[in-house]
């Protein structure tokens, strides 16, 4: 389908199986421990949803003069969050030791955070920022893993800095402000961490 598109040129199709490709294989989590039920039938439409979403999504990204392109990276980004929060719910769930947990997580979100922040700086490869970040993120991970915090509010705890990093790392690129790299990414990991607070 990508290389279909009418400007694709001698572009790489690469960045753009990133996303589909963690797309599928988170769905495919859920899907291998459950049992054919209602359950596994209504995730496994929702995934369907969910990676025809990011193909659309990835499809229009492939042109940033199209209208629809900060929508198709807003519908990118959103998803990037969402899966990246199943996928550390899915871990603590495992209950799977330190030392996979802290290497795992970190390095699916170095993945995320590396297409996410592509799209954000215009197609140049953000190699930097992903390794500050992913670094960020094993250490909140290793910081996290021994609380006794359930599933999702470990997930939950875990994605306000996620998306908290991305969002400084974007703003720093596009303006000196202070007010502007930190304001809207803190009020957002503010938010998350209630969420983990009052949900988790």
């Amino acid at each position: 389908m990508l290389r279909e598109h009418p400007n694709i040129g001698n572009y790489s199709t690469v960045p753009h199986l990133i996303l589909p490709a963690l797309t599928a294989g988170t769905i495919g989590i859920p899907l291998g421990f459950l049992t054919v039920g209602p359950t596994w039938w209504i995730i496994l439409g929702l995934g369907s949803v969910l990676v025809l979403l990011v193909l659309v999504g990835e499809y229009i990204s492939l042109d940033k003069q199209n209208q629809y392109f900060p929508v198709s990276l807003m519908v990118l980004s959103s998803v990037s969050f969402g899966l990246f929060l199943i996928i550390a719910i899915a871990v603590r769930a495992a209950n799977l030791r330190l030392y996979l947990t802290a290497a795992i997580l970190p390095t699916v979100y170095a993945f995320f955070s590396l297409r996410v922040l592509q799209l954000r700086f215009g197609g140049s490869w953000p190699v930097k920022w992903t390794a500050v970040i992913a670094l960020a993120i094993a250490q909140f991970t290793i910081g996290l893993y021994y609380w006794p915090l359930s599933p999702v509010r470990f997930g939950l705890l875990l994605l306000g800095p996620a998306y908290a990093l991305i969002g400084i790392a974007s703003s720093f690129e596009e303006s000196p402000n202070l007010s502007d790299i930190y304001l809207e990414p803190l009020i957002m990991l503010g938010i998350i961490w209630l969420l983990a607070i009052f949900i988790g």
